[in-house]
């Protein structure tokens, strides 16, 4: 009775694992998605194309956003 609850509990770890991790994986990528856009918006509505010169206001937003994604404020609840 022991090896077969063991079993069971290995087969639902092996199943439920790598769903929870691809929806932590997916709110990640939209938390991210989310402050570069607001980002690029920070730097439209600043009248700024180019931020630090030279790069695009989307890939300053990119690295920004990959330090912290509290780099352009907290996103809107909801």
């Amino acid at each position: 009775m022991g090896k077969a609850v063991n079993g069971v509990f290995v087969l639902v770890t092996a199943i439920a694992m790598p769903v929870m991790c691809s929806q932590g994986i997916r709110e990640t990528r939209e938390a991210r998605d989310s402050c570069v856009q607001r980002g690029v918006d920070y730097f439209r509505s600043m009248g700024v194309s180019a931020p630090d010169g030279a790069r695009k206001p989307r890939d300053v937003a990119e690295d920004r956003c990959s330090r912290s994604l509290a780099a352009f404020g907290q996103p809107p609840p909801g």
